[in-house]
Order: structure tokens, then sequence, then C-alpha cells
């Protein structure tokens, strides 16, 4: 999967867990994600203490969300786990 298609399979994602539609990931957003990831994935979904710290990783200007860029760079790395 070239970038581009990494990227539009990233906003699909954003966007369907963005339950609220305000355009940014809150915690209980990102857990949900990351669990529903996980079983998908077939591995271990993370603890709240792993998504505190994901949370905490991706949250570059500290905000309390994660914004589409910001979810990028952290759905990256979860593609890569596939």
């Amino acid at each position: 999967m070239n970038d581009e298609e990494l990227h539009k399979l990233a906003r699909k994602c954003f966007a369907k867990y963005d339950q609220d539609s305000n355009n940014v990931l809150d915690r209980e957003e990102l857990k949900k994600l990351l669990s529903e990831t996980a079983i998908e994935l077939k591995i271990e979904a993370p603890t709240s203490t792993e998504i505190d710290a994901l949370f905490k990783e991706y949250d570059v200007n500290s905000d309390n969300h994660l914004s589409e860029k910001e979810f990028y760079e952290l759905f990256k790395v979860i593609y890569q786990m596939k």
C-alpha cells in the first residue's frame, strides 16, 4: 500500500471513530478504535495505561485530542503491526 492509499484508509478510519464529528479523536474514541482494531488484527487490545501513553505520545500539541494529522502518525504504526 502506498502512502496515498494509507492516508485515505486513515481518513476513513478517523471519520468512522470521530463519533461526535468534531474533527478530533478523544481518548474514548481512540480506545474504541484501538480495541476494535486489535480484534480485527487478532492481537491483544492495549490496556488503558498503554492507550494513555499512546495518546500522550501522539497528541503533539497537548490539547487532549488527536487531530487527523496526529492520528495519521499513530495509524502508520498500527498499520505496520498488521
